[in-house]
């Protein structure tokens, strides 16, 4: 009875560890979930008030960006009037330099906090 008893325990811990990670894995963000998400609905990319808050509120002050070349920059100002295409692409470029900084939980948090208004839609 004691093996048995020891095989339902590790059995019941292997299974519990098991659905722990699926569950942690369903709800951590992705970059291509947070992508999806910032697409969805014809949503092009945050106006141009709540876009230059993001990067400062993330990037501006962050060494590993300053020290970038070329670092994506949000298109606000005379940059502004470039195509929706072209605004996608540079908050995705600012998504995926989230993900390589380790900041993609905060910067999904800020960006699905957004109010439907505080969007740029097609």
């Amino acid at each position: 009875m004691d093996g048995q008893l020891r095989k339902l325990f590790n059995f019941r811990i292997n299974f519990m560890t098991l659905h722990e990670k699926k569950e942690i894995q369903r709800l951590k963000e992705t970059t291509d979930s947070l992508l999806a998400f910032c697409t969805s609905e014809g949503r092009v990319c945050p106006v141009p008030q709540k876009w230059s808050r993001f990067w400062i509120k993330f990037f501006e002050k962050e060494s590993r960006v300053c020290s970038m070349q070329n670092p994506p920059r949000p298109l606000i100002l005379a940059t502004w009037n470039c195509d929706d295409e072209t605004k996608r692409q540079s908050l995705a470029a600012e998504i995926l330099l989230a993900e390589k900084l380790g900041i993609l939980e905060e910067v999904s948090s800020y960006l699905r906090s957004l109010n439907e208004t505080d969007w740029y839609r097609e």
